[in-house]
């Protein structure tokens, strides 16, 4: 076995030694595959944890089957068979604790699907011993490291390293190679960055990159300014701007200025005044790969398009980043990120042909909405879009997990929809028809009990057309449905008629 895997299994088992730990915590940080299996048995871990202390085993079953292949009685019996194993081996462990031996016994004598079932002891061995003096915390935090970056968009986009690309992943730091097609890429600090492959692209912080080959362009707001991207020979630090870079095969990097301005400077050098240079809308320069700039300028039409938001396009502040592209799914689990709150479209111009109800439709804020308690229709058109938050880590005290931010529209708001009951049942006619909702995980947004400060807070600007969230995740997810006057026709705002609802004005 692996030195990776015996470090794993004693983690599970609570008895790594000092020397281990820190050889499993430098493991995680310098391999990607280190983290994604440690990252995978946190998270059945925490499946298995929920039927341990809860008894929930329809949260469970929804778990499991979310891994494995759906709809199928092979899948069905897998999920039995989970149930049965884990009786037994509760049971067993009553005994006394087994240790890592009976861990190499069980996996090492089964098959990759039968090594969950045998090793589900393991795991509730490991949520009862769990204690705060955890030897190796730093290790899970290295496991689910900050995300600096979540993919926006997606064109023929092929990816040949980094890991499955799809719209609504938050990515960590490290190199990411794109075959073909462009993506887009929404920075934690702003920043958009569109990257065109073949291109070979390093996430470095939350304001960084580095374009090692291929084109990029970026759109860069106001709040982001400062940020840079690093080529061989030359970095491109933004001051207020859209601009694009390319490097070729052999090295040599082309800047272009589409807007506003950018210092170019010879990568890592910053001491000497002479390795600045500034350019400004529609200038451009070739760098060589020492950083020595050329007289010659790029064709801007070799280089993407900058991403820059369409005018119907939400604006977003904080942690709300908005998906040009909806997502494959929104279940429990697919898109976690402790850093990005997403934001998508569903369905342009919806037909409401009765009477819908909604969280609220006023301005206020909400933070103890029991019900649906507004009615918005029927005969009016909406546009419908979905906020999704789910956290990669729930810590026990949830307010230490807590991410704002705000979502601006440009027509108002015409209705708000928080609660499980309200999302499920508008899912099929606000919903996107190609998304797949999770519709038996708890979702929606969490009450705000008087006594603590775990709960979700919506409030709605007077006018009508910017909500501010401040969100912390106890149950599964939260998703919030928002309603907005479309711009095709229909009255809109003017479709809300008010039941009682629990509101404090701003």
């Amino acid at each position: 076995m692996s030195d990776a895997t015996t470090l794993l299994a004693k983690y599970f088992a609570e008895e790594l030694t000092p020397d281990e730990a820190s050889r499993l915590l430098s493991l995680c940080r310098t391999d990607e595959t280190v983290r994604n299996e440690l990252t995978q048995m946190t998270r059945t871990e925490r499946a298995l944890a929920w039927l341990h202390q809860a008894g929930d085993e329809p949260g469970f079953e929804s778990e499991v089957m979310m891994r494995i292949e759906p709809d199928t009685v092979e899948s069905a019996a897998f999920v039995a068979g989970v149930l049965a194993n884990v009786q037994t081996e509760q049971t067993a462990l009553t005994a006394g604790k087994a240790g890592v031996t009976w861990f190499w016994q069980r996996v090492t004598a089964a098959a990759a699907a039968i090594a969950l079932v045998a090793g589900a002891g393991l795991y509730f061995r490991s949520v009862g011993l769990r204690n705060d003096a955890r030897q190796i915390e730093t290790a899970a935090a290295a496991a689910s490291e900050p995300h600096v970056a979540v993919v926006t968009s997606l064109s023929e986009a092929d990816h040949t390293a980094g890991g499955p690309l799809i719209v609504g992943r938050a990515l960590p730091a490290g190199e990411y190679r794109l075959a073909g097609g462009r993506m887009g890429l929404s920075f934690a600090g702003g920043a958009q960055l569109v990257v065109e492959g073949p291109a070979q692209l390093s996430l470095l912080s939350p304001s960084r990159a580095r374009l090692n080959g291929g084109k990029a362009a970026a759109h860069v707001p106001e709040g982001a300014r400062g940020f840079t991207v690093e080529t061989p020979g030359v970095e491109v630090v933004d001051l207020g701007t859209e601009f694009g870079v390319s490097v070729g095969p052999s090295g040599v990097s082309d800047v272009h200025v589409f807007k506003g301005e950018v210092e170019a400077r010879v990568a890592g050098d910053e001491s000497r005044p002479e390795s600045f240079v500034a350019l400004n809308t529609s200038e451009g320069r070739r760098f060589a790969s020492d950083g020595v700039a050329e007289t010659t300028r790029p064709d801007p039409l070799s280089f993407p398009p900058p991403p820059a938001p369409a005018p119907d396009e939400p604006r977003t502040t904080g942690a709300i980043h908005f998906l040009r592209q909806p997502p494959v799914s929104v279940e429990t689990g697919r898109l976690e990120s402790n850093e990005f709150i997403l934001l998508f479209k569903e369905r342009e111009a919806a037909d409401l042909t009765k009477e819908t109800l909604v969280s609220f439709a006023r301005p206020g804020r909400y933070a103890n909405t029991r019900r649906l308690s507004a009615k918005i229709g029927p005969t009016r058109q909406v546009t419908s879009y979905l906020l999704h938050y789910d956290p990669l880590t729930r810590p026990a005290d949830r307010s230490q997990l807590r991410r704002e931010g705000s979502v601006t529209f440009g027509t108002p708001i015409v209705g708000v929809i928080n609660k499980q009951s309200g999302l499920n049942y508008t899912d099929d006619v606000l919903g996107h028809p190609g998304a797949i909702y999770d519709q038996s995980s708890r979702r929606g947004v969490e009450r705000n009990k008087r006594t603590d400060a775990s709960g979700d807070v919506i409030v709605m600007s007077r006018d009508r057309r910017t909500l501010h969230f401040n969100l912390a995740v106890a149950g599964d997810l939260d998703q919030i449905r928002i309603l907005v006057r479309s711009t095709s026709g229909g009255q809109g705002a003017k479709s809300v008629s008010e039941l009682p609802v629990h509101t404090v004005k701003e």
